[in-house]
């Protein structure tokens, strides 16, 4: 990953190279030049020299250090980690895809998203709306949640040629599903559940053995069968 430090994104900002008031994806840092080049794995956020950041900033990257993460949050900003395959960076920084929108993001995420690079909005207010009250209901349909995200997609669409991928094997999953990080899967995770996708609740676990027992008494009970 190309790592970056807080001390330089601030010198940045202080140049009037970085502009604060729309969230900061890979692709402002290298287009200015505080990054020279971005690996294929994206970018790492690391706190050297984190006090001399003075800044709010909502900054949107791959990987970010605790001590980044608290600094940020402290003046203010925020940190989302996000999944970025090798061939979607590629995408990202020519400007073919989208760098913060993609089929998993939540609506919060979303609306932030929508501001960017597009002073009138990317994104209609009434699409986000019904996006934001979809997800924010438990009882909403499938149906329903679905025809809100395919609404916010259809206008995303209509700029950029290619859609944000979203994080497919499990190492990738459950480091966006975990709040520590702030990844930007960890509105997946219900309260009280763990950001592995190897947890079960315990009620869950014995009912599972329940059941694992009940079919191979199942299974005896068949093959004892004379017809």
């Amino acid at each position: 990953m190309s790592p970056i430090n807080l001390d330089r994104i601030q010198s940045w900002i202080d140049q009037g190279r970085i502009d604060t008031s729309k969230p900061i994806t890979m692709k402002e840092l290298n287009k200015s030049r505080c990054l020279h080049g971005v690996k294929r794995h994206g970018v790492k956020l690391l706190g050297r020299n984190a006090d001399q950041l003075t800044s709010a900033i909502h900054i949107v990257v791959s990987r970010a250090s605790a001590t980044a993460i608290a600094r940020i949050e402290a003046l203010g900003g925020s940190v989302t980690t996000r999944f970025y395959s090798p061939t979607s960076l590629k995408r990202v920084l020519k400007g073919d895809s989208h760098p913060i929108i993609s089929l998993q993001a939540d609506a919060a995420l979303i609306e932030r998203g929508a501001t960017y690079k597009a002073p009138q909005g990317l994104i209609a207010p009434s699409v986000i709306e019904s996006l934001k009250a979809a997800q924010a209901n438990p009882d909403t349909p499938v149906e329903v949640r679905h025809a809100a995200l395919r609404a916010v997609m259809a206008q995303v669409g209509q700029r950029y040629r290619f859609r944000l991928p979203d994080a497919t094997a499990r190492k990738d999953i459950e480091y966006y599903r975990d709040p520590v990080h702030r990844g930007y899967l960890m509105h997946t995770v219900k309260d009280g559940e763990s950001p592995s996708l190897f947890f079960k609740m315990p009620g869950e676990a014995r009912d599972r053995k329940g059941q694992t027992a009940r079919r191979a008494a199942a299974k005896a009970s068949a093959e004892n069968r004379l017809f």
